[in-house]
């Protein structure tokens, strides 16, 4: 709960991915993706309730395996390759009603930290703004993203998307998808994360790979494994110094 906000988290994982097969079941680091997510938003100091949206019952075990609720059961329908990811989302909505706001953590972003989530979540609750996204610095090649006003508004650089003018010249971001908050109340209304209303924080290019590719996938493992060992030679050398 963050200023008497209550505050309900859902990770969205299907059972069935296009590019790489079993994904949200898939190590990194000896772990799940889906374990990794519900970790950190275990440790988040605002999130009162985590729960799954899943129709896989293997995905829907690991999360309990994990200490993840699992309330309900998704509809086939709803779980679809062509299914847009808002209508999942106010499935899980309304069938866990009685909170205030909406955090969307995919399972495909391991990367990010517990303190990116709360960040996130301060960013919009605290503006206040209706909704609030995760960004990043492109990889390469023009913009085609938003540039940030001075209250951290989205500002489209695309001419015409939210009939607001552009900013070239400014600092650009993409979204990451690792982390999107919204005010209930607004979403079920706009259905979408992003308008006008919206603002961004930005995640280094390092804690945003979202998994899409099996590439992604040894990426995101590499990249764990060498943080584990960089926290285990830490804890070594702390322990020799005392």
């Amino acid at each position: 709960m963050l200023q008497g906000k209550k505050i309900l988290a859902v990770i969205p994982a299907r059972g069935q991915s296009r590019k790489v097969a079993g994904k949200h079941l898939r190590k990194v680091a000896g772990r799940s993706l889906l374990a990794w997510t519900i970790n950190v938003a275990q440790k988040s100091r605002y999130i009162d309730q985590l729960i799954l949206s899943s129709d896989d019952l293997l995905i829907i075990q690991e999360a309990k395996n994990h200490g993840c609720d699992v309330p309900f059961l998704r509809p086939k329908h709803l779980a679809q390759a062509t299914t847009p990811l808002i209508n999942a989302i106010i499935h899980a909505i309304e069938m866990t009603p009685g909170y205030d706001y909406i955090v969307v953590l995919p399972p495909s972003s391991p990367l990010r930290t517990s303190d990116d989530i709360d960040n996130v979540i301060f960013n919009c609750i605290s503006n206040p703004a209706k909704s609030c996204i995760s960004l990043t610095e492109p990889t390469y090649g023009e913009c085609n993203g938003y540039t940030l006003s001075n209250y951290s508004v989205l500002v489209p650089t695309v001419p015409g998307q939210f009939s607001l003018p552009n900013h070239h010249d400014e600092a650009c971001y993409v979204p990451n998808g690792a982390i999107a908050v919204a005010e209930i109340p607004w979403l079920l209304c706009e259905q979408t994360f992003v308008n006008q209303e919206t603002t961004g924080y930005v995640m280094p290019r390092e804690r945003s790979i979202d998994v899409d590719s099996e590439f992604d996938l040894w990426l995101v493992n590499s990249y764990k494994e060498y943080l584990l060992q960089q926290g285990a030679n830490q804890s070594h050398e702390s322990t020799e110094s005392v």
